[in-house]
């Protein structure tokens, strides 16, 4: 049997793409709201809406490294971790 002959993997992959999806997305539309970037926030809410969450996964992450007025960096997201 191979890796993706087994249904089981398929449906916890589909799962935790989905859930990654919808935190980088929540963050990255709140942050567009906060810094007041409007075109981004419409941008990243039409790539939700549409059956392309991987387009809206790969959207938020770009918006938060490369286009997002204050950068999201490695020790911020450190900071939101429980020490």
């Amino acid at each position: 049997m191979d890796l993706f002959g087994n249904r089981t993997f398929l449906i916890y992959f589909t799962i935790t793409l989905g859930i990654i999806s919808i935190i980088i997305n929540g963050i990255a539309i709140w942050r567009t709201s906060k810094l007041e970037q409007r075109n981004w926030f419409v941008i990243l809410v039409i790539a939700l809406a549409f059956p392309l969450k991987d387009l809206a996964l790969i959207l938020g992450v770009i918006y938060l490294f490369v286009f997002s007025k204050k950068k999201l960096t490695l020790n911020e997201i450190k900071s939101w971790l429980p020490r």
